[in-house]
């Protein structure tokens, strides 16, 4: 269904995490005639590359019609935007870019707040949603922006070096269980030790590629991740990251789904992991090959 017939004039983007940011940024380089103001965090400033059009969040929403958020659920800034909104009752329209962690990305201690208009671009999403919002929210199954984009500019891979994605399952996690993980370098030890037996992978280089939410020291710091060889990629962009890769892998994170149809070939280290922590999507979903 189109979404443009839900913004008013004075439309209002707030975004912090990567996820919904790629699918916004996409949406809205289908309506290039609109204007629209912005109040930008964490990974969508680099995505969006905009400066804020406000200093104050509350003041920005006060100042608009309408409100395009995105629904990250590890920090406050867009389930505070659908807050204010609320509040001053304001039409807030809200993106979910995957069906994990529906609940936290409305509730923050017992205190939920639901937009007017939540979109989806997947079915399951669709379907998660649907068991979460209350009626009075109207929920819309569209296309997936961010990938129409990227099936439309397929690229050729110049070379064989290998790419694995983070999904930084350890803030997740940390978050949920209420304690301290370190799973991700635990699963790229399984990765490695996994592809040490395949010979068409024996002697390639390995890139890792962080999560947005992530900080470099993560790894850095780890002397295991220092006995692994792998080396940190600086690109932050993740399309002009794939560009530079024939191989790529990760964990039940989306971008193995934007690889795969960027013309990569895709795999998902999803073999022999601890099903308690990570719940296997991807492959079935997307027809991602398992390693």
């Amino acid at each position: 269904m189109e979404i443009s017939k839900f913004l008013k004039k004075k439309t209002l983007i707030v975004c912090n995490d990567s996820g919904a940011g790629y699918q916004i940024y996409y949406f809205l380089k289908t309506k290039k005639k609109k204007s629209f103001s912005f109040y930008l965090k964490g990974p969508s400033k680099r995505i969006f590359k905009r400066l804020n059009s406000y200093n104050s969040l509350k003041k920005a929403i006060m100042h608009s019609d309408t409100i395009l958020t995105g629904t990250g659920w590890q920090t406050d800034t867009e389930y505070s935007a659908i807050k204010y909104a609320f509040e001053l009752k304001k039409r807030v329209i809200s993106f979910v870019d995957a069906p994990h962690n529906i609940n936290f990305r409305f509730d923050r201690k017992g205190k939920s707040y639901f937009p007017n208009v939540i979109v989806t671009k997947d079915r399951l999403s669709y379907r998660k949603v649907k068991q979460v919002v209350p009626r009075s929210t109207r929920v819309l199954k569209t296309k997936d922006y961010y990938l129409d984009y990227v099936k439309k500019n397929r690229i050729k891979p110049k070379n064989n070096r290998i790419i694995y994605l983070s999904s930084n399952f350890d803030n997740i996690l940390s978050k949920l269980k209420k304690r301290k993980f370190n799973y991700d370098i635990s699963l790229l030890s399984f990765f490695i030790k996994k592809i040490k037996k395949i010979k068409k992978f024996q002697n390639l280089q390995i890139f890792l590629k962080l999560h947005p939410s992530e900080k470099a020291k993560k790894y850095e710091n780890s002397k295991i991740f220092r006995s692994l060889q792998i080396k940190l990629t600086k690109e932050n962009n993740l399309l002009n990251c794939l560009k530079n890769f024939r191989y790529v892998f990760g964990c039940e994170t989306f971008a193995l789904v934007v690889a795969k149809y960027y013309g990569l070939d895709v795999y998902n280290n999803i073999k022999g992991i601890n099903k308690l922590y990570i719940k296997p999507i991807l492959s079935r979903e997307y027809k991602i090959k398992k390693i």
